[in-house]
């Protein structure tokens, strides 16, 4: 599924990656954990196709990623990808459900496709009641939830999550990683969540450790 080699980058004279790799080849939850600025973020960015190595390979389902032009990067992304963040960037005008249908609305997909889409995920995520709440109404438990649901409206096989239990309390920390098992369990997804959480890392089926711009592997 993934299989990301020897990945070096580095930002002016700063080398954050070193020789990172990380190999998945079934459906798991992979936790990476290190120290703010250790590079697990930058890691996660290029192997979900949002950054580039300066040196190194990624393969994504069977993609080189670096032999793909900007639209098929773009196509495997919407198509095969969903991304969490620390930051739910739910818009703050839109309802649950509308910030939720958005990948949808990008991909020209019908208004009621996307709302019966949707409904399903937010009902399936304990959300049928926030539907028509905005995000300022909701918890922040409630938002991150609800940025799950968008992330998971065009069924993606990867989902990549940037300290999303970052701005959480400890139950709704262990709430979203309820959830993140529940999807891999239900619908066979992989997970790859950054994490400063040694306690949520713990419960995942590998770990990993980014050190010095290293991954190394724990069981």
């Amino acid at each position: 599924m993934i299989s990301a080699k020897n990945i070096y980058k580095s930002f002016g004279t700063v080398d954050v990656l070193k020789g990172a790799s990380l190999d998945i080849s079934t459906p798991e939850i992979a936790a990476i954990l290190g120290k703010s600025g250790s590079g697990k973020s930058t890691f996660l960015q290029i192997i979900g196709t949002l950054d580039q190595a300066d040196k190194g390979t990624v393969n994504l389902l069977g993609n080189d990623i670096a032999k793909l032009n900007k639209n098929q990067l773009a196509e495997l992304r919407n198509e095969h990808i969903g991304f969490i963040f620390q930051f739910h960037h739910l818009l703050a005008e839109f309802t649950a459900l509308e910030n939720v249908c958005i990948p949808y609305y990008i991909a020209n997909k019908s208004k009621v496709d996307a709302e019966r889409r949707g409904k399903e995920l937010l009902d399936f995520l304990g959300l049928t009641h926030r539907l028509t709440h905005k995000p300022k109404e909701l918890s922040g438990g409630e938002q991150q939830r609800v940025a799950v649901a968008r992330a998971m409206m065009n069924n993606p096989d990867i989902i990549f999550a940037d300290e999303p239990t970052g701005n959480l309390d400890g139950k709704s920390s262990q709430n979203l990683l309820d959830i993140f098992k529940q999807l891999h369990t239900e619908f066979e997804k992989t997970i790859i969540m950054v994490t400063h959480n040694e306690d949520l890392a713990k419960q995942c089926h590998t770990t990993y450790h980014m050190t010095d711009g290293i991954l190394t592997h724990h069981d």
